[in-house]
């Protein structure tokens, strides 16, 4: 959410609610790491882990939400666009459909720019990254879990600490690389995998103390990143750090109640936070199409796109996602997926060329 309320950009009293609400990407990346890492190392520890299966597994979770979008984008972007803007949509199409669209916004402006706010799938970024560490991480993994079994923290550390570097280095030097590009973001989701690792692999020692108080130290962090960090920062970088620990804390913490805890594991907050996925999937092509039909939005436009952006999400996770997440996915599900992929390339194609 709080990339949608960031995208909003909502206001109070002249001062920018949510500023950092960016990080909500951040954060997104490390409970993924930490989620594919605790399923990959089990499946490894049990001797039962499948590639294909994997991959299965990923592409039932993120592609049928997903590809409803782009077919309900696209139908609006061919009533809404002009034709030279109906090509670079079609662009931007294929390269979500193939999960490259990282690549494509790399050529772009930044994302923090004015133009952001015209691109109706300028979010599938994000998408496009989780999917290329999807492709890579399973063999890190495998390799870590053969030659590494009991060094494996320190493989990953390494690895985040390098990309990290690699961050701060870029985000002065070559700002849309370090934001878009997986070399510069793996960090983040591997910081998820740190803690996962930490959870599978080390003892509990700590004091019950840091249990009462360290998840809401962690949620401060993340807090006060999202309130006060705005855009201007260099990002991804060390800045970057403050919402990630925060995370990283909260999710190692979590094994015992505190008020932190208590409050994240209430059911409305635990729904928000499986509906996230299709929230922000339609959150950017509902705001840019407003804006291209409409012009500016103002705050009672904003919180009624937003409104609607949560009835259109939790329709999508109801009638989509939950029935495509089944074991067994029935063939006719596959063949849908497959009918509607191709009708968008056939589509994007047409409107290039």
């Amino acid at each position: 959410m709080a990339v949608v309320f960031y995208h909003a950009k909502l206001s109070l009293l002249g001062y920018e609610l949510f500023k950092g609400g960016f990080f909500g990407v951040d954060i997104f990346f490390v409970l993924s790491g930490f989620l594919i890492t605790s399923i990959i190392f089990s499946d490894l520890a049990k001797n039962h882990f499948s590639i294909r299966d994997f991959f299965l597994r990923r592409a039932k979770r993120i592609l049928p939400a997903l590809i409803l979008v782009l077919l309900i984008s696209s139908f609006f972007a061919y009533i809404f666009l002009l034709p030279d803007n109906l090509a670079v949509y079609a662009k931007t199409l294929l390269s979500s459909l193939f999960f490259i669209s990282n690549f494509y916004f790399f050529g772009e402006d930044t994302y923090i720019s004015d133009s952001s706010d015209y691109k109706p799938l300028l979010h599938t970024w994000s998408l496009s990254v989780e999917w290329q560490f999807y492709i890579i991480f399973p063999f890190l993994c495998i390799i870590a879990f053969k030659h590494f079994k009991h060094k494996k923290l320190k493989f990953v550390i390494f690895l985040l600490v390098s990309s990290l570097l690699l961050a701060q280095f870029l985000s002065s030097w070559q700002p849309n690389f370090s934001f878009y590009l997986l070399p510069t973001r793996m960090w983040e989701l591997l910081a998820g995998s740190a803690v996962a690792i930490l959870l599978m692999d080390c003892k509990d020692n700590l004091n019950k103390i840091y249990y009462k108080v360290m998840p809401s130290v962690g949620l401060l962090l993340i807090l006060f990143s999202i309130l006060f960090v705005d855009d201007k920062v260099l990002h991804p970088s060390i800045i970057t750090v403050l919402p990630i620990l925060g995370t990283c804390i909260v999710i190692y913490f979590s094994r015992q109640r505190d008020i932190a805890t208590s409050l994240l594991s209430l059911k409305p907050v635990i729904f928000i936070g499986a509906i996230s996925y299709s929230i922000y999937l339609w959150h950017q092509p509902l705001f840019v199409f407003y804006r291209v039909k409409m012009g500016s939005i103002n705050v009672q436009v904003s919180i009624v796109l937003i409104l609607l952006c949560v009835a259109l999400a939790i329709a999508s996770f109801y009638l989509i996602e939950k029935p495509f997440r089944k074991r067994h996915l029935a063939a006719w599900k596959w063949a849908v997926m497959s009918i509607s992929m191709l009708i968008l390339t056939i589509f994007a194609g047409l409107a290039i060329f």
